[in-house]
């Protein structure tokens, strides 16, 4: 077994320890119990929810470890869009961002995409628009602003929509701008062809 393999396995079992050391703490000690005013629950039924939060979080750890291949293809992939970006902006170009999901969130604190970098993310959902993204304040725009305001690049943020979003948006590509897909690898789409 590779030492990559040994630390994960090790991972896992210390979420897993972690875990059944609240549960057990939650459940079977009587001083919290009356604390929490908790009413009495039978020790087979306390077992068994134990098991079973066991066997979630088993499953759980297994799905959502990254593998090693993986983990290095995230860091990859950040450093290459990163170092993109911030030589775009380096270079004077302007970079917006399109699509606003929950996801985009986590991709952007990833990558470190702030505003600094992205200068507004727009959104065809008027429920997001003029709203900020969380944490990082990049201002969410009507889809109008993309044509007016003309940035050179459009970072796709809801990736998996990227096809259907460079289709609806080509007249951006014929005006001079460049789609920019972060995932599942980093690409600069010039034209659709």
């Amino acid at each position: 077994m590779s030492d990559l393999i040994r630390e994960e396995a090790a991972v896992g079992l210390h979420l897993e320890s972690t875990f059944l050391n609240w549960v057990s703490s939650l459940l079977l000690t009587s001083p919290l119990r009356s604390q929490c005013h908790l009413p009495s629950i039978p020790r087979h039924l306390i077992l068994f929810c134990y098991f079973v939060s066991l066997s979630l979080l088993r499953l759980l750890t297994i799905i959502t470890l990254p593998t090693s291949c993986q983990a290095d293809s995230i860091a990859n992939t950040r450093v290459e869009i990163v170092a993109l970006l911030h030589g775009l902006r380096a270079a004077g170009k302007t970079i917006a961002a399109y699509g606003a999901p929950a996801k985009a969130t986590t991709l952007m604190y990833h990558f470190n995409l702030t505003s600094d970098v992205i200068k507004y993310i727009i959104d065809d959902n008027p429920l997001k628009q003029g709203l900020f993204s969380p944490g990082l304040h990049v201002p969410v725009v009507q889809c109008e602003t993309l044509y007016a305001d003309r940035p050179d690049y459009l970072l796709i943020l809801a990736w998996n929509f990227a096809p259907s979003i460079m289709k609806k948006h080509e007249k951006f590509l014929h005006g001079g701008g460049r789609f920019i897909v972060p995932l599942p690898e980093v690409r600069v789409v010039k034209d659709l062809s």
